[in-house]
């Protein structure tokens, strides 16, 4: 069970850091449009999905606008999901466009969403109602549902980079403690 009816800031702030470590740090940017999964979409597309998830939420719950640019949903709303009994089925997903928005609008895009939970939680508004509450708590879970899925596309991609800051173990030096 959850010990707060929100998940925290803090949860979110760790949550956008592992995001980003993994969605900046081990994709390369001439990578972002590779499909690593053929039935899926690019990996550019996992960057805008997550925040216009996260802002149709709140919007819903808030009644708050969508941020800018509006449009996203079109796109980034929801992605290919082939059928499980049929690959060569594809559910309904959001159009693909012929060219993807930039890498920088989108981050400005996610900073914009981050921003409006920021101030949700400033303000009180986050645990002003069970509604807001609840879009808190799928936007979060959402998030790290599909930071495993990236996690699990790079796995098939052979030009992911390994995290940042990773320190590889000192494998002798560990044996000896050991003995």
């Amino acid at each position: 069970y959850a010990t707060t009816p929100v998940p925290t800031l803090e949860d979110w702030r760790g949550l956008w850091s592992t995001w980003d470590t993994v969605a900046r740090g081990m994709i390369p940017n001439n990578e972002l449009l590779a499909k690593p999964i053929k039935l899926r979409n690019a990996c550019i597309f996992y960057l805008g999905h997550i925040p216009t998830f996260l802002d149709m939420q709140l919007s819903k719950a808030t009644g708050m606008p969508l941020c800018e640019p509006s449009h996203y949903p079109q796109i980034f709303e929801r992605g290919i999901d082939p059928d499980v009994d049929n690959p060569d089925n594809c559910h309904a997903h959001s159009e693909i466009p012929d060219q993807w928005p930039p890498v920088e609008e989108i981050l400005e895009y996610q900073a914009q969403v981050r921003r409006k939970v920021e101030k949700l939680y400033a303000s009180g508004a986050s645990e002003a109602s069970r509604k807001v509450g609840r879009s808190l708590w799928i936007g979060l879970e959402h998030e790290i549902m599909h930071l495993e899925t990236l996690l699990y596309m790079l796995l098939q991609s052979d030009n992911r980079m390994p995290p940042p800051r990773t320190v590889k173990p000192d494998f002798e030096d560990k044996a000896k403690k050991e003995d």
